[in-house]
């Protein structure tokens, strides 16, 4: 895997194997490699000639959500690679911070390109939740060390940090979740019709699943919408509980399976 920027990685198959499609992978924040790179192991299995583009995510991004411009630059390299590319473009996104980055990333395409990008499918995973402290805290506590002292730390920085946020939300300042949930749903931001797939479960802690079947209503106004509701899976942790359930699931947005 090729390393295009601190945020972008670029997985592309021999330089003499046609490409069938462009796959883009939107990771949660703080998203630890070794998990990670199961699902880059699973695209690569069921679609070894796709060219696939890792989009990272971290604290920073939902702390100070950078400027547009500075996105635009952050996601350039990932840009390019979009704008090179003539294959169907397939979106698959993990929680708060894939939904944030990937909905950047549709944003600076169409800054760049004067035009939106044209989308065959989505899968969001684990996603978009809603801006409130209780989930946020959860969410920037799950990466927590285990030792108590600096849990215990952790979790004051944290709720100074998030109790900070909410005051500018209630001044009009827009935070990073609500942005990327709004965005998800932007008609000008995906051109074509893509088909779009929520994979998501009432066990999980950090998303609340009603927060996803109300954007899934939402998007249903604009896309061919599909849900994949598990019964007891926590935080993007839905292909470890059901593997062959959530390879299928996959194999049914990809042009080349």
């Amino acid at each position: 895997m090729h390393k295009l920027s601190t945020t972008v990685y670029l997985d592309d198959p021999d330089n003499d194997t046609p490409k069938t499609q462009t796959i883009v992978l939107g990771l949660w924040m703080n998203a630890p490699p070794r998990a990670s790179s199961k699902y880059l192991q699973e695209y690569r299995r069921l679609a070894p000639a796709a060219r696939i583009i890792v989009i990272l995510s971290s604290t920073s991004d939902f702390v100070l959500p950078p400027s547009q411009k500075k996105q635009q630059i952050r996601l350039s390299s990932a840009v390019e690679t979009l704008l090179a590319s003539e294959t169907p473009v397939h979106i698959h996104l993990f929680s708060n911070g894939g939904v944030f980055s990937v909905t950047s990333l549709l944003a600076a395409y169409r800054q760049a390109a004067g035009h939106a990008l044209d989308v065959s499918s989505i899968i969001i995973d684990s996603a978009p939740g809603t801006a409130d402290f209780a989930g946020g805290f959860r969410a920037f506590s799950y990466a927590l060390p285990k030792m108590w002292l600096l849990q215990a730390l952790g979790k004051i920085v944290i709720g100074a940090v998030l109790g900070f946020l909410m005051c500018l939300k209630l001044v009009g300042l827009s935070d990073a979740v609500t942005t990327g949930r709004m965005a998800l749903n932007d008609k000008d931001l995906v051109a074509g019709k893509a088909k779009r797939c929520y994979i998501y479960s009432e066990a999980d802690q950090l998303v609340n699943w009603k927060d996803v079947e109300d954007h899934a209503r939402e998007a249903e106004r604009h896309w061919e919408v599909k849900r994949e509701k598990f019964s007891d899976s926590q935080h993007v942790s839905h292909m470890r509980v059901d593997p062959e359930r959530y390879s299928e699931i996959i194999k049914g947005y990809l042009v080349s399976k």
